[in-house]
């Protein structure tokens, strides 16, 4: 069990996707608790959109640090 837990963040897709549910469920969280349970549309609207703004600012740094260098070795290594 530990160890499946442990495995989770090593594909980036389902980093992505842990990361996602994790802000959408903090944003429902935080609209519903902030308004006794009765949240209006834009405060909903607004959390939601918070949420995703900074799941693209985590998937443009997410993405930065995958990159992988192909250095012309390699690429004869590959494609060999």
């Amino acid at each position: 069990m530990i160890r499946a837990l442990l495995d989770l963040g090593r594909s980036p897709l389902v980093r992505r996707l842990i990361a996602g549910v994790i802000l959408v469920f903090g944003a429902l969280i935080a609209a519903f608790a902030r308004h006794d349970g009765k949240p209006d549309g834009f405060t909903l609207a607004s959390h939601l959109v918070m949420a995703m703004m900074a799941l693209v600012i985590l998937h443009i740094r997410w993405k930065r640090r995958e990159r992988v260098a192909i250095t012309p070795a390699k690429a004869r290594d590959i494609f060999s």
